[in-house]
């Protein structure tokens, strides 16, 4: 566990807390595609895209597509670029964007205090920096992965942090120079908050408070943690919860989305126009037993799966498409190149039809007596590969030794 000295500070790479070296960058396939091509003894040097598969090529299937058994450069489908060792802990986060990923990760210190450390990475596994936050706490089972990656680099932290020296309910994070700004609200404190998203150059947080009365507040800051806007939304956190993986969803539109379930079983999506302060909601059907509805989003659409139905908005949060799917395991990720789930140890990708084309099985994070699970999925650039957060689930005896680690596997 980090010592009070290393507490509250950036690092450069890894912190001290991560007891284990990174792992090592593997470029084998840890799956199959039914797609994929054997590359060829021998040979010169070719070009990626040509259809001839060439002595530096693991297939070549003659286009430049990713996400479709043979990427762009080239690459099987289901190939482990690389393997990081993270933080101990359980994972809480994971937002990646413009080739970056960041990752947040909760620990419990020998006082039983909680920390949150925050690590970077860029699309080659190189370390970025860390952040550890002592008196953090986002709870996955509460806070809907309250961290986001900027436009500019830095990251949005949207958890409270209470400890004897910060008291805290929003910063703005820069890896190389620490915590660069941060917010504290005057009223009502916030509880773990439900999640995070940018909407331009804007922040947009929906989050509880300590005074149950006053429900779900919606929040909007710039990139220095000045609030811009604050709304108490009529929606009582009893009765209406955002949903376990999608919280707030990323808008390229000026549009604050956030899916909720109500106790009568209805599924409804709630959009706020920042621009004229207009709050309305759609529904999205009804709750299926013992199913955990989500919500992804991509550019101008969202992809919602409701325990039944895949269904597609456009950038005013209109359902343009409804299809039903069937799928194993728990869905970790949805976009226009198909579905991630997670399955007993092994990721599992289907197409945009809904086929599956790949199951990977998961490194094993090592020693705990514990499976091995997702607990996140974030795509890379034009979906070339996936940021993949593996851990133990969230454990009833949260101890130092829990393993975590980040992983990139060629989609």
């Amino acid at each position: 566990m980090p010592t009070p000295a290393e507490q509250g500070s950036a690092t450069s790479g890894a912190t001290e807390s991560n007891d284990s070296s990174p792992e090592s960058t593997s470029t084998g396939p840890v799956g199959g595609s039914a797609d994929a091509s054997t590359g060829s003894e021998g040979g010169d040097a070719g070009v990626c895209g040509d259809g001839v598969v060439d002595v530096d090529e693991a297939c070549d299937d003659g286009n430049g597509d990713n996400a479709d058994g043979c990427s762009a450069t080239c690459e099987s489908s289901g190939s482990l670029r690389w393997s990081q060792g993270l933080a101990p802990g359980f994972g809480t986060g994971l937002t990646s964007r413009d080739g970056r990923v960041v990752s947040a990760v909760q620990q419990f210190d020998a006082s039983f205090l909680p920390v949150i450390v925050v690590e970077g990475f860029d699309a080659g596994g190189t370390p970025l920096g860390a952040f550890i936050d002592s008196g953090g706490l986002s709870d996955i089972s509460i806070a809907r992965n309250p961290v986001e990656l900027l436009g500019d680099g830095t990251v949005a932290l949207a958890y409270p942090v209470r400890s004897d020296d910060v008291e805290r309910d929003f910063g703005v994070l820069d890896l190389d120079a620490g915590l660069v700004a941060s917010y504290t609200a005057q009223g009502d404190r916030w509880t773990p908050g439900y999640g995070v998203a940018t909407v331009g150059d804007a922040i947009t947080v929906v989050h509880g408070s300590d005074v149950a009365e006053s429900g779900l507040v919606l929040e909007r800051f710039d990139a220095e943690a000045n609030l811009l806007e604050s709304r108490p939304l009529d929606l009582g956190p009893g009765n209406h919860r955002p949903f376990f993986r999608g919280g707030v969803l990323r808008r390229n539109w000026p549009i604050s989305a956030f899916p909720t379930s109500r106790d009568d079983g209805a599924l409804e999506l709630w959009s706020y126009l920042s621009d004229i302060g207009e709050l309305y909601a759609g529904p999205l059907g009804e709750l299926v037993e013992n199913v955990e509805p989500a919500a992804f989003s991509s550019g101008d659409a969202m992809w919602i799966w409701n325990g039944v139905e895949l269904m597609r908005t456009d950038e005013q949060d209109h359902v343009v498409e409804s299809q039903p799917r069937a799928f194993e395991g728990e869905l970790l990720w949805a976009d226009a190149f198909g579905l991630v789930t997670h399955s007993n140890g092994a990721l599992i990708l289907y197409d945009a039809a809904g086929a599956e084309r790949l199951r990977a099985t998961l490194p094993e994070t090592g020693g705990e007596d514990r499976p091995v699970q997702a607990s996140f999925v974030r795509p890379d650039l034009d979906g070339a590969g996936l940021f993949v957060l593996v851990d133990h689930g969230v454990p009833v005896d949260v101890g130092p030794g829990l393993r975590v680690s980040l992983h990139y596997i060629v989609r």
